[in-house]
């Protein structure tokens, strides 16, 4: 299965993080740091339990992007009520407008594309 993330941010001003790490630097860093077997023994499986389902993949995620955060900003999971759209978004860095989608075998890849394409 091939996991794949959609990111966003909503200014072209978006301060940096630490180390001047940008939201494509922050993903890879923390992808590279998921912990396999935490995904392994997680509970979060399809009915076949030959799969992760998104919600394990998302906790991971939000566990490892955390460690890579400076102490002042924080992430928020499957924030959509704040925002105009009509989906929510997997992940959300309020501090720095930052938005992560998380797809699973590129299920939904254009309706998730068209909606970062609009902006958050």
């Amino acid at each position: 299965h091939q996991i794949s993330i959609a990111t966003s941010s909503s200014s072209s001003l978006v301060p940096p993080l630490t180390d001047n790490k940008n939201l494509r630097e922050l993903v890879k860093n923390a992808l590279s740091n998921i912990d396999s077997n935490i995904l392994k023994n997680n509970c979060n499986k399809s009915k076949d339990g030959r799969r992760l389902l998104e919600s394990a993949w998302q906790v991971e995620l939000y566990r490892t992007i955390y460690d890579h955060l400076p102490e002042n900003v924080t992430i928020s999971v499957e924030v959509g009520k704040l925002f105009t759209n009509d989906g929510v978004l997997d992940l959300y860095i309020p501090e720095l407008q930052y938005a992560i989608e998380i797809l699973i075998d590129g299920s939904s890849l254009q309706e998730h594309y068209n909606r970062f394409e609009k902006g958050i």
